[in-house]
């Protein structure tokens, strides 16, 4: 894609390639960081999985997405970061109607920032 900032439907940004490039020093390095993410992706929505399954409280759940949201920030990605917190926070408050919404959006956002990592990738090859 042409724009710096790769964008969702809602318009904010969901990847933004200029501030992983600028974290990671380089280009090329900041696409071997967006491929091991791609490589890691499957195990990562796994265990997410197992976590949400697991009947405890939403506390497992909730350090597996206290782990997401680093890797998201080291990413460059701000609105899939927030979306962490919040979910974060709503395992806490142990909500079940909210958690499984905002778990299954995040869920839905992560595809769409492998797809986006894959296209940086691609265009860097």
């Amino acid at each position: 894609m042409s724009n710096d900032s790769l964008q969702k439907r809602s318009g904010e940004p969901l990847f933004n390639q200029d501030s992983l490039i600028a974290r990671m020093g380089n280009r090329h390095l900041a696409c071997q960081v967006a491929g091991i993410f791609l490589e890691e992706s499957g195990e990562l929505r796994e265990r997410l999985q197992t976590a949400y399954e697991e009947n405890d409280s939403y506390e497992t759940l909730r350090l597996q997405v206290h782990n997401l949201k680093g890797t998201l920030s080291m990413l460059g990605s701000p609105s899939l970061v927030a979306r962490a917190e919040s979910l974060n926070r709503l395992c806490g408050q142990g909500n079940k109607k909210k958690v499984e919404s905002n778990y299954f959006s995040l869920l839905q956002d992560l595809k769409s920032l492998k797809h986006e990592l894959q296209a940086f990738v691609r265009e860097s090859d």
